[in-house]
């Protein structure tokens, strides 16, 4: 109720701690360094545990956790406390209140959202009592911070100078929120080698659905990767590093197209910073579907420039002004003549005139019809510039063609 309380009026909760702030500060950088200062030497690290002056308990084993605020969205969901300082205290006091049964115990914020928890306890395997508790855990922070928590166990030790390779343990075992997303409680086991069916179950189905323009296809075997990987569980990083494999693959798809995935926002990097499995899918989705709408705009557009060029056709007498065609289109004029020109080659000014000389040669030398005659039938009315567009684009003048 104090804590609800403290929280409700923006103030700092209370803490049971005997330090003052400045001593709880220091001794949170001691941890700090030894938990992340790989190059420290023995002596410095025995200097270190000595200044934290952790009690002489006979008979105890050591234990380590990490325990991490679940990520709404990849980021930290603090909502109810917009002051960090503050949201740090409420959960310590709580994570205190959680662990108060052993005779010694020890939280500090390691990182930003992420709690290690040292503390002792007269019996080895703490694990039962842990998982069997921690829905209480949860439901305190639900009710008096609005945010859930996952946590990893590392292995027992009976000394205290474990303390870093017990938190790389914990830090591993937290790493399976990856596929539960959330109020993972999760105890360290050595890293599983990702299988062969999981990491090659996704490029030919997932490649297949998007080139076949079908989306609830994509979806499905980004489903049945999800269950499967989650069946035969890996560890995060190489499930990451295969999903950067399958963006690669597909991005190659429209670049084999020579098509524009510039405005696409799923990078490699995005992938590898994924928190959960589910979050990991859903940039998959995305990737694939923005591909999926390229390909589908690209088929459109290949469509459309086929119902230009039958326009063209269809109508030489006429200007056939570049704003009509791309009007036509429904697209800019800008968009048209990039995509026409890459389409075909060639810029539509260029195919227009060089389609209109063709016809008024097939009309002078098949038809027998007069120069003039055949440049007005391609909508042509200056004979000198008619006779220009005729050398250029068939070689020669238009009186020197030899009518059959």
């Amino acid at each position: 109720e104090k804590l609800k309380e403290d929280i409700e009026q923006g103030t700092e909760p209370s803490t049971d701690t005997e330090t003052t702030q400045n001593g709880r500060f220091e001794r949170e950088q001691i941890y700090r360094k030894l938990l992340f200062d790989t190059a420290l030497f023995p002596k410095q690290e025995k200097e270190l545990f000595n200044r934290l002056k952790l009690p002489e308990l006979k008979n105890c084993y050591f234990h380590v956790c990490c325990i991490a605020i679940d990520k709404k969205d990849g980021r930290l969901p603090i909502d109810k406390i917009q002051d960090t300082y503050l949201l740090k205290f409420a959960i310590i006091n709580i994570l205190k209140e959680f662990f108060d049964q052993y005779p010694f115990i020890e939280v500090i914020e390691a990182e930003e959202g992420e709690y290690l928890v040292y503390f002792c306890s007269k019996e080895k395997t703490v694990l039962h009592d842990l998982h069997s508790s921690f829905k209480w855990l949860n439901n305190s922070l639900k009710t008096h911070l609005n945010i859930t928590v996952s946590l990893g166990l590392g292995s027992v030790s009976e000394q205290c100078t474990e303390l870093r390779h017990q938190y790389q343990e914990a830090k591993k075992a937290l790493s399976n929120r990856f596929f539960a997303d959330k109020e993972c409680f999760s105890n360290y086991q050595p890293e599983k080698k990702i299988s062969w069916k999981v990491e090659r179950l996704l490029d030919n189905s997932l490649i297949n659905a998007v080139v076949k323009l079908d989306e609830a296809e994509v979806e499905a075997a980004l489903n049945s990767w999800v269950v499967k990987s989650r069946e035969h569980p890996a560890s995060p990083s190489a499930i990451r590093s295969y999903a950067v494999e399958v963006r690669t693959s597909l991005v190659k798809l429209v670049q084999e197209l020579d098509l524009d995935l510039s405005d696409c926002q799923i990078y490699a990097e995005t992938l590898l910073s994924a928190n959960t499995l589910d979050e990991l899918a859903d940039m998959l989705k995305r990737l694939s579907f923005h591909i999926l709408h390229i390909l589908k705009a690209d088929h459109g557009i290949r469509k459309e420039i086929i119902k230009v060029k039958q326009y063209v056709t269809i109508h030489l007498e006429e200007p056939l002004h570049l704003e009509e065609a791309a009007e036509l289109c429904g697209i800019s004029k800008a968009y048209f003549s990039t995509i026409f020109k890459k389409e075909c080659g060639e810029s539509y000014l260029n195919y227009v005139n060089r389609t209109k000389m063709e016809k008024a040669k097939e009309l002078i030398q098949w038809k027998h019809l007069k120069v003039s005659e055949a440049a007005a039938m391609v909508g042509i009315f200056d004979d000198s510039y008619f006779s220009k567009l005729f050398r250029k684009y068939i070689g020669i003048n238009p009186s020197q063609i030899k009518v059959k």
